[in-house]
C-alpha cells in the first residue's frame, strides 16, 4: 500500500495540473500569431508585457493550491480530534450507564403478566440476540439515552428516515426515539415493539420476548383483516392496544369521522326531488355499492334475500345491477369523489354493511350516510347507534328478525314523509349524542389535518409517555428500591375481540361446503390455534418464531387432534 501522506498525493497532483496549465500557456504563446494593423505581427515589448501578466497568473494559482492543501490538512486534523474526544465522551457515558445499574440491576423484574415466564435474558443469546443486559452494536450513543419504539410491522412506519436510522419524538411526558430498523430489537432501550394488526404474523414475532419488551398494537382495519387479533390469548401478549374497541387503552373508534361538523355540514337533497326521483321509476330507494364481496360479515346474502322484497340499486361489483359512469368505478378513485356523493344523495336509503361484525367497529361506510342526507341502514356494530348524530337517524339490521321484515319497515317509511324526514332532523338540531360529543372533543388527534397528530402518532407517542414512565421508574428503583413501578399494562378481549363469523340469513347447515362463509369460521378458529401457539412460544423462552407451525403441529398432536 501507498504510504505518501494524502497532503502530498494532492499536492503532487495540483503540481503537475499546474505544469500542464504552464506548459500549455507557453506552447500557446509560442506559436500563435496575432496580426496587427498592416499585416505584422505583435511585437517583442506587447510579448513581453503578456509573458509577465501570464507569470503573475500562474503565481496566484500556486498561492491559491497552497491555501487549499492548508485547509484539507486543517480539516483532516479537526476531524479526528472530534471523532476521539467522542470517543471518550462515549465511553464515559456508557460508564455512567452501567453505574446506574444498566447491566444487572437496570432491568428491575416487572410486574407484567407473563413476565416471571419470559426469557430471563439467558435465551437471549440465540441467534443474534445479546444478553439482556447488553446494547446493540452501534456508532450512535443515543441509543443509551433513551427508550426506544420499534416499529415491527413497518409498512405503517410513519416517519421519513433516510435509509437506516431512528427518528425523535417529543410527547407529553417523554422523549423516545421511533425505529423500523429491525437490529435495534437485541438494544437494552429498545422498549415498546409496534405491531400494525392487519401486518401481523404469528410466525414473524419478535423471539425471543425479552422482560423489558412491551408489545403495542395499533388497529382500526377490519377483524377479517386478522382474526388472530379477536382472541383473548393473542390480546393479552400485547401491553398497550390501540383499536377501534373503546374499551382499549387508546380508542380510535372514530378513526372514519373527521369531525362532528362532517355529520352535518351537507344539506341533504330535498325530500321532494327524492320522490319525484322515486316516482319516475329512475331510482330505487336503497343504494348498496360494493365491491368487495363473500367477506366474514356475508352481508351479501343479506342483501340478496332484501332484494326480493324491495328495490335496491347496487352498484359495485358485489350483486351489481346497475352502472355507474365509467370514470367513478374504481371504488378507490371516486370513493371522496363529489360527483359520486351527488350521485348516491339523492337515494332515501344506504345499505352501510360493513366486512365483518364487532362492537364499535365502525368505518367510513357508516359516517358517509349521514354526511350525505341519507338514512343508513347498519349492519356491524351491535352498537353503532353509540355513534350515530342522535338515537333516532339510522336503521339497525339487528332490530329486524329477517331481511323481510326489514324491507317491510323500509317500504312503510319510503312512504311516509313525515316518518322519514325525523331520521334527518339531525342535520337542523346538530348532534345531539354525548357519547360522539365528548369522545370527538377529548381526542387528542384528526383526521387529515395539518400541525396534528393522526391516530398512528398519537398512539405512537402514548406508547412512548408509557415506557418513557416505566424506564425512568426502573432506573430510580435502581438507586432507590422503595420506588414503585408504574402498574403493570395487559391487553384484554374487550379491547378488540371479536365473534365468529355467522351467517346473515339462515343456517350454516344449509350452505354449500365451499361456502365463503365456512371459509371465515376455519380461518377464525386456526387464528385462535396459531395465538395459543405463540404464547406457548413465548413461555418456553423460543427465539425462532419460523418453528411456530411445527410447535402447532406438537400441541395437535398432544390434545389428539392429530395423530
Amino acid at each position: 500500500m501507498n504510504n505518501v501522506p494524502i497532503a502530498s498525493k494532492m499536492d503532487d497532483k495540483l503540481r503537475k495540473r499546474g505544469n500542464q496549465k504552464d506548459s500549455s500557456m507557453e506552447e500557446s504563446l509560442n506559436n500563435t500569431s496575432e496580426s496587427v494593423p498592416g499585416g505584422e505581427k505583435e511585437d517583442t515589448s506587447k510579448r513581453t508585457a503578456r509573458n509577465g501578466s501570464s507569470s503573475e497568473e500562474l503565481e496566484y494559482l500556486e498561492v491559491k493550491h497552497v491555501v487549499l492543501i492548508l485547509l484539507f490538512v486543517f480539516a483532516l486534523f479537526f476531524t479526528g480530534t472530534y471523532m476521539f474526544f467522542n470517543a471518550i465522551n462515549s465511553t464515559n457515558s456508557f460508564n455512567r450507564e452501567n453505574q446506574l445499574g444498566n447491566k444487572e440491576n437496570h432491568f428491575v423484574p416487572s410486574d407484567k403478566p407473563f413476565s416471571e415466564k419470559f426469557s430471563d435474558g439467558k435465551t437471549a443469546t440465540k441467534g443474534n440476540q445479546r444478553q439482556s443486559g447488553e446494547n446493540l452494536e452501534t456508532n450512535d450513543p443515543k441509543e443509551l439515552d433513551l427508550p426506544t419504539i420499534l416499529w415491527w410491522t413497518d409498512m405503517l412506519y410513519p416517519h421519513m428516515l433516510s435509509g437506516r436510522g431512528e427518528k425523535k419524538i417529543e410527547c407529553d411526558i417523554g422523549t423516545c426515539y421511533s425505529t423500523n430498523d429491525k437490529s435495534y430489537l437485541p438494544a437494552s432501550n429498545t422498549r415498546g415493539i409496534m405491531f400494525y394488526g392487519t401486518d401481523f404474523r404469528a410466525y414473524e414475532a419478535p423471539l425471543p420476548r425479552q422482560k423489558w419488551h412491551e408489545w403495542a398494537l395499533l388497529h382500526e382495519e377490519s377483524p377479517m383483516n386478522n382474526y388472530i387479533l379477536s382472541h383473548a390469548p393473542m390480546l393479552r401478549l400485547f401491553n398497550h392496544t390501540g383499536t377501534y374497541g373503546r374499551e382499549s387503552h387508546f380508542p380510535i373508534t372514530t378513526h372514519s369521522l373527521p369531525s362532528l361538523e362532517y355529520l352535518t355540514e351537507r344539506q341533504p337533497v330535498p325530500l321532494a326531488a327524492k320522490n319525484s326521483l322515486r316516482r319516475g321509476g329512475s331510482l330505487a330507494p336503497i343504494v348498496y355499492v360494493q365491491s368487495h364481496c363473500n367477506v366474514a360479515s356475508d352481508r351479501d346474502s343479506y342483501v340478496q334475500e332484501l332484494m326480493k322484497y324491495v328495490d335496491i340499486d347496487s352498484y359495485g361489483e358485489c350483486l351489481n345491477n346497475k352502472k355507474l359512469p365509467q370514470h367513478l368505478r374504481d371504488p378507490v378513485q371516486s370513493m371522496f369523489s363529489p360527483e359520486f356523493y351527488d350521485s348516491v344523495s339523492k337515494y332515501k336509503f344506504h345499505l352501510a354493511f360493513e366486512n365483518a361484525i364487532c362492537d364499535d367497529y365502525v368505518t367510513e361506510k357508516f359516517f358517509r350516510p349521514f354526511h350525505l342526507g341519507s338514512v343508513p341502514i347498519h349492519m356491524g356494530s351491535p352498537s353503532a347507534r353509540d355513534w350515530a348524530p342522535d338515537n333516532h337517524s339510522m336503521i339497525n339490521t339487528d332490530d329486524f328478525g329477517s331481511p323481510k321484515e326489514l324491507a317491510e319497515f323500509i317500504i312503510r317509511l319510503d312512504n311516509d314523509d313525515a316518518e322519514y324526514e325525523k331520521y334527518l332532523d339531525f342535520k337542523k338540531s346538530g348532534v345531539q349524542n354525548r357519547l360522539l360529543i365528548e369522545t370527538m372533543k377529548n381526542r387528542n388527534w384528526a383526521v387529515n389535518e395539518w400541525g396534528r397528530h393522526s391516530f398512528i402518532t398519537a398512539f405512537e407517542c402514548h406508547v412512548c409517555d408509557k415506557i418513557f414512565e416505566r424506564w425512568t421508574a426502573e432506573r430510580r428503583q435502581a438507586r432507590d428500591p422503595s420506588v414503585e413501578l408504574p402498574p403493570a399494562r395487559t391487553g384484554e378481549y374487550k379491547h378488540l375481540g371479536c365473534p365468529v363469523p355467522f351467517v346473515s340469513v339462515g343456517k350454516l347447515e344449509d350452505r354449500e361446503l365451499e361456502d365463503d362463509i365456512r371459509v371465515w369460521i376455519q380461518d377464525y378458529w386456526s387464528m385462535y390455534d396459531q395465538a395459543l401457539a405463540l404464547q406457548k412460544m413465548i413461555l418456553e423462552g423460543h427465539s425462532d418464531t419460523t418453528k411456530l407451525f411445527d410447535v402447532l403441529h406438537e400441541m395437535y398432536i398432544e390434545s389428539g387432534r392429530m395423530s
